[in-house]
């Protein structure tokens, strides 16, 4: 898998190879949950200590709230509020594989600024792979409980029907 600058996979339609990273990722998913036609994500599991330190990291820069719902989710979900002018932010950290996704919440449409741009550089400082909007909503063949057409995002961060960039209730209380 090669990531371009900012540490977001490189995918872009008219490269041959995209299949082959989406493969890779599905390959790193089924060492944790097994096949995707029968996984068990019973197999999913929090690193406690790499977790301790996103959260230290972070904390330099942003407020930090987890609202991590252990029924629905695969992921620890971290909302951030930067410090400096309140903006907020949403991280997924994958419990399934080394994964994470970032957005900004309020402007779904932005994929680049410079807090996001910071925690990409945190997530990247331990050891895992920034993905992005365009490969997350890659559909999957996978059995999932609440995913009636699952998507790339719903088997590494969160089993419910919904992508959190097409959703106006990304956050949650």
């Amino acid at each position: 898998m090669r990531a371009r600058m900012g540490g977001y996979m490189d995918t872009p339609a008219d490269r041959k190879d995209a299949s082959n990273d989406i493969d890779a990722i599905l390959s790193k998913i089924e060492k944790t949950v097994g096949p995707l036609s029968s996984p068990n994500y019973g197999r999913a599991k929090l690193n406690t200590q790499r977790y301790a330190r996103f959260i230290k990291q972070l904390s330099y820069k942003f407020w930090v709230r987890d609202t991590s719902d252990d029924n629905e989710d695969l992921a620890s979900v971290l909302e951030l509020r930067l410090i400096s002018s309140g903006e907020d932010y949403i991280l997924y950290l994958s419990k399934v594989a080394d994964f994470a996704f970032a957005m900004k919440l309020k402007d779904f449409t932005s994929n680049t600024d410079s807090a996001i741009f910071c925690i990409n550089k945190i997530v990247e400082s331990l050891g895992l792979l920034m993905l992005d909007r365009s490969i997350l909503a890659t559909p999957v063949n996978a059995l999932t409980f609440y995913a009636s057409q699952p998507k790339l995002f719903n088997i590494l961060f969160s089993d419910m029907d919904f992508l959190p960039w097409q959703s106006s209730g990304a956050t949650r209380d």
